[in-house]
């Protein structure tokens, strides 16, 4: 194992754009939780096992009952947002799982849904050519059909799951992405909603035993759009999801630019009722689900209800009083009702929960890693050379803490006050002489000097940080660093691991330092954007169990919090449990499952606290070997 490793590490070639996943070893977190946004869940119809797609590209399986980890699926990923998973759905039966987003694009201009082996977590097949990422999957209550609602336009996809995942129908007249799809109980009908603000309605019909294809009155089910329909109640319909009872009918409906919840005839779209939302005046109920038994309607989203991201469940299937049940700390992505009357909800900090019929707590999961949100400002704060950085392992700076990276130690409690000249922690520079950056905080049209500073749709800026004479600035946003000189011209970009929270430069201008989504602390050479190094803290959880009282982090005074640094090629410091903190993914092609090499199994190649210790001086990893005397590891152990 770690000779194949280690000779992949020295002998990997640049891939070429469209010809497969990367064949060198990708440096992965790994705390058997998910450390980036949690994008999906699916249950089977026993509600055995929960299955969660997240944006860290891993694809996890889950006990319902105790929020046992039972299986990290491991997929083709490639750098940036190669192997992003947006969407997971499962066999109705267990036996098989269906994963996509961000997927299979290596360069090249169509993306593919993997579908896997429950069990044994082996890649069956690839699903490709499909000409955008993929926002949404569903199966039909019955197992037979796959569908994917798509991201630019590119509208519907479905597939007969009882004919080799033959592709069977296509509706590519989309004006907006499409982010929910849902099948009728009675397997009649068919409903996506996209974000040019229709929802579509498709009768699945049988067709005459006469050998025609798809879309003809033919051998084989033909889908059939009968309809479209604006809803009142927002712009942009979200998740969608019919009652559970086979013949019932009803569809609910949330949306992105609102707190509406509509209820719908799912065989028609002509409306039936609303859920009473009133008050509730921020954010949004995007997420929708049933109870099981088809009593309860249940909803949430990015509203937030000012101690925490509520789920609000209303009787009578949508019709009776509203009850609020405290939930989550982050934006809730995904809800699924599972046969015992429990609710399973994920997050985007990411958290995965299991509510039971009261609201409470029954599995809470956390992400076990500092939140980095809210590191702005006095929260995230950089010593004159980079080398020291204070910030909290909760939002903002609760819990705060600091890292000496000439000391490789992680302090509690905040930075000693020093007033000395280049002793000092700074927050980041927000204004310069001759430079006002607006907009840039949440928003998706940030501005220098009143003019706009273009991004890629549907992202937004999240932080900012300016040097010290305003020569440079650089952005955070939810996919990117991007760094602009003065006159706002962009100089370049790094692809985030996660959302960039909060970013910072060092006084002296050599470094940039970024907080991003995924828990990671990241230095960066200014000049240029090279990869320095890489902080990882774990912060441990609960585990599971009943809910406790409000929705805040948990206090971890008193707990130890295992860390680990890394440069690029691997070389790594540690507290003493750190090491397992980080390892190799290593793709087998684009047909295979990949595997995963803990770095606390080649210890002895890449443990390497005095290269550590050179890396923010020497601005270079190659040179800071070099400057501790150590040699490149081997290809292979001696």
């Amino acid at each position: 194992m770690t000779s194949r490793l280690l000779s992949l590490l020295h002998t990997a070639s640049p891939r070429k754009p469209g010809n497969g996943p990367p064949k060198h070893p990708l440096l992965r977190l790994e705390n058997g939780r998910h450390t980036a946004q949690i994008r999906s869940i699916a249950t089977d119809r026993a509600g055995r096992w929960i299955v969660s797609a997240s944006d860290d590209k891993t694809l996890r399986r889950w006990e319902a009952k105790s929020g046992k980890l039972l299986h990290t699926y491991r997929l083709p990923i490639g750098e940036g947002n190669d192997g992003k998973l947006f969407s997971v759905a499962m066999d109705p039966r267990g036996d098989w799982i269906a994963a996509a987003g961000w997927t299979d694009l290596w360069g090249g201009s169509t993306t593919a849904i993997y579908l896997l082996e429950r069990a044994s977590g082996r890649l069956i097949k690839r699903l490709t050519g499909l000409e955008d990422v993929i926002f949404h999957l569903a199966v039909s209550a019955d197992g037979r059909w796959l569908s994917a609602g798509l991201c630019g336009g590119e509208g519907l996809r479905v597939f007969d799951a009882k004919n080799r995942f033959r592709q069977v129908f296509a509706d590519r007249k989309y004006g907006d992405a499409s982010y929910g799809v849902a099948f009728a109980p009675d397997g009649r009908w068919l409903v996506t909603s996209s974000w040019d603000g229709q929802l579509r309605l498709y009768r699945i019909e049988s067709g005459a035993k006469n050998g025609a294809g798809v879309g003809a009155k033919g051998g084989v089910p033909r889908f059939t759009l009968r309809k479209k329909a604006r809803l009142e109640g927002g712009n942009q319909p979200y998740a969608i999801a019919f009652h559970p009872a086979p013949g019932d009918g009803r569809l609910a409906v949330g949306f992105n630019d609102s707190t509406t919840v509509q209820v719908l005839d799912g065989r028609d779209l002509t409306p039936r009722y609303a859920a009473d939302t009133r008050g509730l005046d921020n954010g949004n109920l995007g997420n929708v689900a049933w109870s099981a038994d088809g009593e309860r309607l249940l909803a949430g989203g990015s509203h937030d209800d000012y101690d925490g991201f509520p789920v609000l469940a209303w009787d009578q299937g949508g019709r009776g009083a509203r009850s609020v049940w405290p939930t989550a700390d982050d934006t809730i992505m995904d809800l699924k009702a599972l046969p015992s009357g429990d609710l399973a909800v994920v997050t985007g900090d990411p958290a995965l929960l299991v509510l039971d019929a009261t609201g409470a707590r029954r599995v809470a999961l956390t992400a076990g890693m500092v939140d980095m949100r809210g590191k702005l400002g006095e929260h995230f704060r950089l010593s004159i050379d980079g080398s020291r950085i204070a910030f909290g392992l909760g939002y903002g700076s609760l819990e705060p803490v600091w890292f000496d990276i000439d000391q490789r130690r992680l302090h509690r409690g905040p930075p000693p006050a020093d007033d000395a000249p280049g002793k000092g922690l700074l927050p980041p520079r927000l204004t310069a002489p001759g430079l006002v950056v607006g907009g840039w905080k949440n928003e998706d049209r940030p501005k220098l000097n009143g003019k706009a500073l273009k991004l890629e749709g549907y992202e937004s800026s999240r932080s900012l940080a300016m040097t010290p004479e305003g020569e440079y600035f650089l952005l955070g946003t939810d996919w990117r660093l991007l760094l602009f000189d003065w006159r706002g011209r962009k100089l370049g970009q790094i692809p985030a691991p996660g959302v960039a929270w909060g970013v910072n430069i060092s006084d002296d201008r050599r470094l940039a330092v970024a907080a991003f989504g995924d828990g990671t602390l990241r230095w960066y050479r200014l000049e240029d954007g090279e990869p320095l190094l890489c902080l990882f803290i774990a912060v441990p959880d609960q585990g599971q169990g009943e809910a406790g009282e409000g929705n805040g982090q948990e206090d971890h005074a008193g707990e130890e919090n295992d860390w680990v640094l890394w440069t690029p090629s691997g070389y790594y410091d540690a507290s003493p449990g750190g090491g397992g903190l980080i390892g190799w993914h290593v793709n087998n092609g684009k047909n295979k499952a990949a595997d995963f090499y803990p770095a606390s199994d080649l210890r002895e190649h890449f443990y390497r606290p005095e290269v550590i210790a050179y890396v923010l001086s020497e601005l270079d990893e190659k040179k800071a070997l070099a400057r501790a005397g150590v040699k490149p590891a081997p290809p292979v152990p001696k």
